[in-house]
């Protein structure tokens, strides 16, 4: 994850995102100062408010690194930046166990879902479909959703929405 370094003497460029309730996502430039496991000192011209979620990139990291904003105050080396002291949430990015969860589902195992979904379905009509998928283990969130994506691309093929065929070459052509 993050070794412990520092920048003082040539502090390092980052680029943060924040996200905003409103959706509205901002990208923020600052300097990083230091880094340890568990946290970033960077100085920045933009004040956040303590527990704000920043997402930060940077040539030091491993991708992304999501981070909330610790401690903030007024610099003293230039009084128009502020002194950021962020703490590292979690790396983002795909992990190993990502990777197998994801892995494709063969035609039995697609099969046997989407029979699984349609009982699902049946059983509870009024609820929504995200709620049902909510209220899956985690195991079988991926299986289930596959299972959805082919549901509702047969659904538009029958319709006349979409080619399947012409989908299919479009996305082995990358």
């Amino acid at each position: 994850m993050l070794r412990t370094r520092d920048y003082r003497d040539a502090p390092v460029p980052v680029r943060m995102t924040c996200r905003f309730s409103n959706g509205i996502m901002l990208s923020y430039y600052a300097r990083v100062i230091t880094t340890s496991k568990s946290s970033i000192h960077l100085m920045s011209a933009n004040p956040f408010e303590h527990g704000v979620q920043l997402n930060l990139v940077a040539p030091f990291l491993n991708g992304i690194v999501s981070c909330r904003v610790y401690r903030v105050r007024r610099s003293e080396i230039d009084r128009s930046l502020f002194d950021l002291e962020l703490r590292v949430v979690k790396e983002l990015g795909m992990e190993k166990d990502d990777e197998a969860r994801l892995s494709p589902l063969s035609l039995e195992q697609l099969t046997e879902t989407t029979g699984q979904l349609a009982d699902q379905l049946e059983k509870s009509m009024e609820t929504p479909f995200r709620k049902i998928i909510r209220n899956l283990p985690e195991s079988e969130r991926h299986p289930f959703l596959m299972a959805s994506i082919t549901a509702v691309s047969a659904l538009m093929q029958e319709k006349g929405y979409l080619d399947l065929q012409h989908a299919l070459l479009a996305v082995q052509e990358g």
